[in-house]
């Protein structure tokens, strides 16, 4: 099974904000997910999982397709693979839906550090969630039907616990 724990950490905040309504329709999804060099062990492996797509494309693609929940109709990628290892290092995709709305992701294992940016674009409002961390992020929020979001508003929920107890078991439950 694949673990799409993400869901109850950060970006269950996201969820919660678009249950209101804030942003209205999502029409677009951009997203990129960033880590320093995948060498060793299965995360160098594209049979066991490893390279940047199959690692943290897989969860970026699972938001995606969760926040739009529509039904995708094409999908374009271009993948610039490591000689080395023969896994993807930086790989670029688009997706268009039967609704109209687009994806786009990008995810890199060439970057001096772990980040993400997730950024939803609705008719009445635009979302960005940001972090360098599953506990470190912030929510930028701008809504033109929440009035607690008609200025741009940025949010940085306290996160008191560990990943496991946030993230994994939830998601068992």
């Amino acid at each position: 099974m694949a673990w799409y724990s993400s869901r109850y950490s950060m970006v269950k905040f996201v969820q919660d904000l678009l249950g209101t309504g804030a942003v209205g329709d999502i029409y677009a999804v951009t997203g990129s997910f960033s880590m320093p060099p995948l060498n060793h062990g299965w995360l160098a492996r594209p049979e066991t999982g490893g390279g940047s797509l199959l690692y943290v494309g897989c969860h970026i693609l699972d938001l995606m397709l969760w926040y739009i929940n529509d039904t995708p109709r094409s999908v374009y990628a271009d993948v610039i693979y490591r000689e080395d290892l023969q896994i993807d290092d930086v790989s670029a995709f688009q997706i268009s839906f039967a609704n109209g709305a687009l994806a786009q992701g990008f995810v890199s294992q060439s970057e001096s550090s772990f980040f993400y940016e997730i950024d939803i674009r609705g008719r009445n409002g635009k979302l960005t969630l940001r972090g360098c961390s599953f506990l470190q992020f912030e929510i930028e929020i701008y809504s033109n039907t929440i009035d607690a979001y008609t200025a741009q508003t940025i949010i940085r929920p306290t996160i008191t616990r560990d990943n496991i107890q946030m993230m994994l078991l939830p998601e068992l439950e």
